[in-house]
């Protein structure tokens, strides 16, 4: 069945969640070069890269945000638990080399 090519009002719905997806990726790279310069810090203090009390509250200040944002908590929470698993084998990397 052929679909009917995208309305004027649909091209600028997509052109805005591409424009939104740059600014998230954008903002994802800030936030690895501050996890960055974090794991220098936590090797020269030795200090593990795994702290489960900061997870704890990463996690619970995401879900605040959605709810604050109209997001879905549960969405909010699963998205920083991949960043933070992201986060936390980066920096074992850093601590560890």
């Amino acid at each position: 069945m052929p679909v009917n090519p995208p309305s004027e009002e649909m091209r600028k719905h997509r052109a805005d969640i591409d424009a939104l997806d740059v600014e998230i990726a954008h903002l994802l790279g800030k936030r690895l070069d501050i996890v960055r310069q974090v794991a220098r810090h936590k090797k020269a203090q030795k200090i593990p890269a795994v702290l489960p009390d900061r997870i704890q509250e990463v996690v619970d200040h995401a879900r605040a945000l959605g709810e604050k944002n109209n997001v879905d908590p549960d969405l909010m929470e699963g998205l920083y638990r991949m960043i933070i698993k992201h986060a936390c084998e980066f920096e074992d990397k850093v601590i560890t080399d």
